[in-house]
């Protein structure tokens, strides 16, 4: 039973992104060309731009300034032309960012998680289970505070992507969920200035 209604969830999930997606036909949006089936289980087409993962990009390493401002202002963009079309992405991160690396261009995929909405009433939920990549998940997502989910959830996940870009690493790390919730609630990430040549604000 419980395996029917993970595929069903995942069906649902898969569809619910698929049609957001379509409708907002903004360019920084990668467009699904269709949802498939491999052995029960969905997954989208996207168009192909000839790009790669920016998680895979980056490959653990930093950017050159010049580099990430180039692409950290166009990503800043297209979630902002998420946000005019009343959309919280939930799920901003750079496995869901994809570039081209013969032009830089990005473009943002994966709305399975998207709410539209411009606010959500989260609820207190299991660490294991929680919607998003827990690493880049903003504090309201965990369910732990009172407050809503609002378009300044992507903000926040915006915030640890550009972290990893400028200095390859991520703000938080734990194997423990729990330990990592806590941290996005209540830890002061490292200073990134520990780059070599990235100038103080």
């Amino acid at each position: 039973m419980r395996s029917r209604r993970s595929v069903a969830d995942a069906i649902s999930r898969q569809r619910c992104g698929c049609n957001i997606a379509q409708n907002l036909s903004l360019p920084g949006v990668v467009k699904v060309d269709s949802l498939e089936y491999h052995q029960q289980k969905p997954f989208l087409v996207f168009q192909d731009i000839g790009g790669i993962s920016l998680k895979k990009y980056l490959a653990g390493r930093p950017l050159p300034l010049l580099k990430f401002l180039a692409i950290a202002i166009q990503i800043t963009k297209i979630v902002g032309e998420i946000h005019g079309g009343n959309i919280i992405h939930k799920d901003i991160n750079p496995s869901n960012i994809i570039i081209n690396p013969s032009t830089n261009e990005v473009k943002i995929i994966d709305f399975g998680i998207a709410t539209q909405l411009s606010r959500e009433n989260p609820t207190v939920k299991n660490p294991h289970v929680l919607e998003g990549t827990l690493s880049y998940i903003s504090p309201e997502q965990t369910g732990r505070m009172n407050r809503v989910i609002d378009y300044r959830s992507d903000f926040y996940s915006l915030g640890v992507t550009f972290y990893e870009l400028l200095t390859g690493k991520l703000p938080f790390t734990s194997q423990d969920p729990l330990e990592l919730v806590h941290c996005h609630l209540a830890t002061q990430p490292p200073s990134p200035l520990f780059v070599p040549k990235l100038p103080q604000i």
